[in-house]
């Protein structure tokens, strides 16, 4: 599924992704590198998006929660759930995740 085209993450920051029928995403672009997760924070549903972008990490920005963006582990207090992370592809100028339909 595309989600976004390469050039609207710029370098080192994160972009909010809503698709029609999916939760919405948080596409990374970390030193070039794309990352997805969920965008929704497991502790009390902020944006990830609108975090801070720190290294492989992004910091919640209502409670300071971190998680991996490579793989979507809650990195500790107060958050202990981890967020879903997708396996992305860039094709060309499209970013793809695979989603299966209704995650």
């Amino acid at each position: 599924m595309r989600l976004c085209s390469l050039h609207d993450v710029a370098v080192d920051t994160a972009l909010r992704v809503k698709l029609e029928g999916q939760p919405a995403m948080a596409v990374y672009n970390h030193g070039g590198r794309i990352y997805v997760t969920a965008d929704r924070c497991t502790h009390q549903g902020a944006s990830l998006s609108a975090g801070v972008l720190n290294g492989d990490t992004v910091e919640c920005p209502l409670h300071g929660c971190l998680f991996r963006i490579t793989t979507g582990e809650a990195l500790g207090p107060p958050c202990v759930v981890g967020v879903k992370s997708y396996d992305v592809e860039v094709q060309g100028d499209d970013v793809m995740a695979r989603v299966r339909v209704g995650e």
